[in-house]
């Protein structure tokens, strides 16, 4: 029994880590088939620094940039270093 609880575990790890490979890539996806609308977003290096803000603040309002924008700018005190 223990160990059907370990591979349950597993699994479900398993499983979230590729649903949030999934959403990243949707992510990378999405960014590329919008380039010409993201340039008012900031170059891709500012991009790639709230990137981790977006997941962890503001993940509910992807793939909505102008919700993001937001949402960061809400939460702006919680913002990481960039």
């Amino acid at each position: 029994m223990k160990a059907r609880m370990m591979v349950d575990s597993y699994i479900l790890r398993l499983l979230r880590s590729m649903h949030l490979a999934q959403l990243c890539m949707s992510v990378a996806l999405l960014s590329t088939a919008a380039a010409p609308a993201l340039s008012s977003q900031g170059n891709p290096e500012q991009r790639l620094a709230c990137t981790p803000d977006v997941f962890r603040l503001c993940s509910a309002f992807i793939p909505n940039a102008d919700e993001i924008t937001i949402c960061l700018t809400q939460k702006n005190a919680d913002l990481s270093e960039a």
